[in-house]
């Protein structure tokens, strides 16, 4: 058994910050942490000799197949860090019988075989901007979806099936499946669970469109919101003609899972959606 320690939480973020929350040379967001100076040698884990490497990147190193010289000039100048999002990641959705979305704690299932008049399906569409999107084309499922902050800023975005994320916040991980975007320490912009092929958790999330808030959080976590402190999917809108809106472990099926505010396709609007 080794004896070296864990690299501290507090060096990993640093380490991450100044990559660009991924391997510095193609930008993957699943990386490991890389010794540029070997540990038996320096016997200390210092942000400065530490680099991001995705496994591939990562396995060549060890076969010596990528010399260290590349990896120390990409770490002076890493993928992520000449742009504000990442490198694209794909996602594996695929034509699977019957997907499973979490809002928190509310479950929608449907198939591409219940979905009625349309090759998509929007989970959720908020003033002309879709939340979720789900789009079947030639046997296969595309997942497209965008997340704002308060200042209309692009956090994550996946575009049939191909992800990226902003690198300008002050913490990201992607551990196994799990992403978590964080503002500040203990302030969790999004954190999304990617189950492939056919399962997609949006845990916890703090978003912005134009005229509404999104909040989703796990039950029992976060802040009290009053009569609705157990619901785990919330709209809050800028017009207080609308209300507040609240979700809390309901579960939606087929068609009728569309959670829709305002204008909506019209194509949504003429297969027998309702307003939520």
């Amino acid at each position: 058994m080794s004896d070296r320690p864990d690299i501290p939480e507090a060096v990993k973020r640093e380490v991450r910050q100044r990559c660009g929350f991924g391997c510095v040379i193609c930008g993957g967001p699943l990386y490991h942490y890389d010794h540029m100076e070997e540990w038996a040698k320096t016997k200390e884990h210092r942000a400065d000799t530490i680099t991001l490497l995705c496994g591939s990147h990562h396995d060549a190193v060890t076969r010596k197949m990528l010399p260290r010289e590349k990896v120390i000039q990409a770490n002076n100048n890493p993928l992520n860090k000449n742009g504000s999002l990442s490198s694209s990641y794909p996602l594996y959705y695929d034509d699977s019988q019957e997907y499973q979305i979490l809002l928190g704690d509310n479950v929608i299932k449907f198939s591409k075989h219940t979905v009625r008049g349309s090759d998509s399906i929007y989970v959720a569409y908020i003033f002309n901007q879709p939340l979720i999107k789900f789009t079947f084309e030639e046997g296969q499922i595309y997942l497209s979806c965008q997340f704002f902050d308060s200042d209309n800023k692009l956090i994550l975005e996946i575009e049939k099936n191909e992800l990226v994320y902003s690198v300008e916040r002050w913490d990201i991980t992607f551990i196994r499946n799990c992403l978590k975007i964080n503002n500040a320490s203990r302030d969790i912009l999004l954190e999304i669970i990617f189950d492939a092929p056919s399962k997609l958790t949006l845990a916890r999330a703090k978003m912005h469109y134009p005229g509404v808030h999104l909040k989703v959080n796990k039950q029992g976590v976060g802040k009290d919101y009053g009569s609705h402190e157990n619901a785990t999917f919330l709209l809050e809108f800028d017009n207080p003609s609308f209300g507040l809106k609240s979700f809390r472990g309901a579960e939606f099926r087929h068609c009728d899972c569309a959670i829709l505010v305002g204008s909506c396709p019209d194509f949504i609007a003429n297969v027998g959606i309702e307003f939520s």
